[in-house]
């Protein structure tokens, strides 16, 4: 036997594994509890403590040959860092804010990334200093341009702090929160008592009287419908008529034209909505014609024109305005089947009547695609070559001529008469451009490079100012010469919507750089133009002066009070970032000089009109009430710097502000609810909404049985704060048919 020991084969030390760094605060980690990662986090402030501490994150260098190969690099970085010199650069292989603050601290206010996730080579490759320098600035210019592709969607600092003080300043049995808890629980009641019983299949049997109809019809047709231009007027008056004299012989499809019609006018009437509840009937009936048999009658012009409305009534009264751009899809699709997309020429002979009515369902079309796009932040799946059809002629509804005779050619009036068609043809001109930055801003593979975010905005914004032009022109030539009766004037109405929906794609173009735009200079032009974009639209949110408005003024004011959809949000949107530009002001006065100055008053007057114009949406029905407490969180912080109130006191004065805001927003949720049949028992901390009897579509005041059919308007948590964000919309209700057999 050998005495020789077998031979052990020592292997090499395998290499550690690279841990990830630690983001949360020495403390929590210690304690092993959940952190926020706030300056001071939240469980901290609950332990006692005003101050938790963050380690540092050293840079681990990683070999040359196992260098991750990153993000794709994005060409074109020379307007980020122009003014940086390659030694500058790379004197440290951790970048350093101006203010002093350490890595960490930039790296979770959101302005840098990680510094452990720059990847660049350790120089043993025998690179010379100069090599080097260029590499580290090369990975730099990457990794910045990337970091703009991933805020695509956060929100701004300012608001991530309102939600911080807002979820840490008290224990979770604080006043505010229970008050918050009870206008969460009201609004589900608010909504359930909203959702229509459909108790039989008979639709379009309850409609108001002749002259409550003849008001809202000609509210939406001198309003909105002079925007899409889905209606034919003359073809609507006679066939509204035979309705009144036989509501038998007209087309079932009429009837649900008519309804939404009077739906979306129903919410200008006044600035209470309080034909709510017939404007949501009529918009639920509309939804079940389009999904009864037989499924061929949606699948055609007058179907088209209902599809079309429907999207408009879901906004204006509510019902899933959020979640349109499934449906606008859906729309898109069943007017290719119908051959909208082709031009009439392609087709057989028509008319120009029906070639043009053809050819202004396809402009509604091709609109709403893109403003659901960035309503959803969904791509808009339509491009300029799936189409041939022509912009639709620049005539009055009378002048368009239903015999063939007439047909042989199509009139060619001048482009810059006034007349039906005058703002459609002015929106589907600067078209182009907009899909170009709704296919920008939510296409997965479009590439986020800065110079291709610059070469837009210059074409948007030539675009805006444009249509601005344009408009005041309509407007001048409106009030200063006589129309025919079918040529109403274009009003004040017609020009803040019209900008609501081309402005705002200023802000859906920057809004990626929301949080690099307030901290970097290399993007101050995308903060500037935010800045003046908000400045002008936000304004809008004022009430005007009863006894001198201007025509369409308290059209549009009741409208936006009222109705949901883009022109809720987008001036929510605006609003939180005019608030966050003051507050950034106020930080960086007092950074730079020690002490803030007077806030820009107009900025300012916007703010109190805004707090009192989200006030007014819930006393008229609205059951989201986060946009009134972050407005007054925004206007007290500023008021408070002005005031000089102390750092340590201002989150309480904050804090008590929005205690107020949110006591009276459940005061005027108890009013709409009272409105609606529902019982709140109680005060503020002890109330308890109780739902009483109420009439299904088509039966009378009753009990909801179990075997009725319900559309259900439940839209999961939108008063869940910490899930709020600048690109999603804010009361996204989900708009569901639940069918019991």
């Amino acid at each position: 036997m050998s005495d020789a020991l077998p031979q052990v084969t020592i292997l090499p030390p395998s290499t550690k594994k690279r841990r990830r760094p630690a983001l949360s605060c020495e403390q929590c980690r210690r304690r092993k509890v959940r952190c926020d990662r706030l300056s001071p986090c939240t469980t901290c402030v609950q332990a006692g403590n005003r101050e938790c501490s963050y380690a540092s994150l050293p840079h681990r260098p990683v070999a040359a040959g196992l260098a991750p190969q990153g993000p794709p690099q994005l060409p074109d970085a020379g307007v980020v860092m122009a003014e940086t010199s390659p030694s500058s650069a790379a004197s440290s292989h951790l970048p350093t804010s101006g203010s002093g603050r350490s890595v960490g601290d930039e790296w979770r206010n959101g302005n840098v990334f990680p510094p452990n996730s720059i990847w660049v080579g350790d120089g043993r490759n025998g690179e010379d200093s100069a090599s080097l320098d260029a590499s580290v600035l090369a990975d730099r210019i990457r990794h910045l341009e990337w970091q703009v592709e991933s805020f695509k969607r956060q929100s701004s600092p300012s608001l991530q702090y309102i939600l911080g003080l807002a979820m840490r300043s008290e224990s979770a049995r604080s006043q505010f929160r229970i008050t918050l808890a009870e206008c969460k629980n009201l609004a589900r009641v608010i909504k359930r008592r909203r959702t229509p019983i459909l108790v039989s299949n008979a639709l379009a049997t309850q409609f108001v009287s002749r002259a409550i109809a003849d008001n809202l019809i000609d509210i939406y047709l001198s309003t909105i419908d002079r925007v899409y231009r889905i209606i034919h007027v003359p073809t609507f008056r006679t066939d509204y008529e035979r309705y009144w004299a036989d509501p038998q012989s007209v087309h079932p499809s009429f009837k649900m034209q008519m309804q939404l019609c009077a739906a979306i006018g129903a919410s200008m009437v006044d600035d209470k909505f309080d034909m709510r509840e017939a404007a949501l009937r009529w918009t639920f009936e509309a939804r079940l014609w389009l999904i009864l048999p037989p499924h061929k009658a949606s699948i055609s012009v007058a179907g088209v024109q209902v599809m079309l409305l429907l999207q408009i009534a879901r906004q204006a009264v509510g019902v899933g305005g959020g979640v349109t751009w499934p449906d606008a899809g859906s729309l898109l699709r069943s007017a290719m089947y119908a051959g909208l997309h082709r031009d009439p020429r392609h087709l057989p002979r028509m008319t120009v009547l029906r070639a043009e009515i053809r050819r202004r369902l396809w402009a509604a079309i091709l609109e709403m695609q893109i403003q659901t796009s960035i309503d959803s932040g969904g791509p808009p799946l339509i491009s300029l070559d799936d189409y041939d059809t022509e912009p639709p002629s620049n005539l009055d509804d009378d002048q368009l001529t239903d015999d063939l005779e007439s047909s042989e050619h199509r009139p060619i009036p001048s482009s810059n008469t006034h007349t039906q068609t005058s703002l459609q043809l002015l929106l589907l001109q600067h078209f182009p451009i907009r899909l170009a930055v709704a296919k920008f801003v939510n296409d997965l593979g479009s590439k986020s490079t800065y110079e291709e975010t610059l070469r837009l905005n210059g074409e948007l914004t030539s675009s805006c100012h444009a249509i601005s032009r344009r408009l005041n022109k309509l407007i001048s030539s409106s009030s200063s010469s006589s129309h025919s009766s079918t040529t109403a004037p274009i009003t004040l109405f017609h020009k803040h919507y019209v900008e609501l929906m081309t402005y705002r794609f200023i802000i859906a173009l920057h809004n990626p750089l929301l949080t690099v735009a307030f901290d970097n200079p290399a993007y101050y032009f995308s903060r500037k133009m935010l800045v003046d974009t908000v400045k002008r639209i936000s304004p809008l949110a004022g009430a005007p002066n009863s006894s001198s408005a201007l025509p369409g003024e308290v059209d549009f004011f009741n409208h936006i009070v009222c109705s949901s959809g883009f022109t809720r949000s987008t001036l929510k949107q605006a609003i939180m970032l005019l608030g966050h530009e003051l507050v950034t002001v106020q930080k960086e006065e007092i950074r730079d000089f020690g002490e803030a100055g007077t806030p820009d008053a107009a900025s300012k007057r916007v703010l109190e009109d805004a707090v009192v114009w989200m006030g007014r949406r819930i006393r008229a029905g609205e059951t989201n009430v986060k946009g009134l407490l972050f407005t007054t969180a925004l206007l007290n912080h500023i008021e408070g710097v002005q005031k000089g109130v102390r750092v340590e006191e201002l989150e309480g004065w904050i804090l008590s502000r929005m205690k107020q805001a949110v006591e009276r927003a459940y005061e005027l949720m108890k009013e709409s609810a009272e409105s609606y049949g529902i019982e709140v028992d109680g005060g503020t901390g002890g109330g308890e909404a109780r739902e009483v009897g109420r009439k299904g579509v088509g039966g009378e005041g009753r009990e909801r049985e179990e075997d009725e059919v319900v559309m259900d308007l439940e839209d999961g948590d939108p008063f869940d704060v910490l899930g709020w964000n600048f690109d999603i919309d804010w009361d996204q209700d989900e708009y569901m048919t639940n069918f019991v057999s």
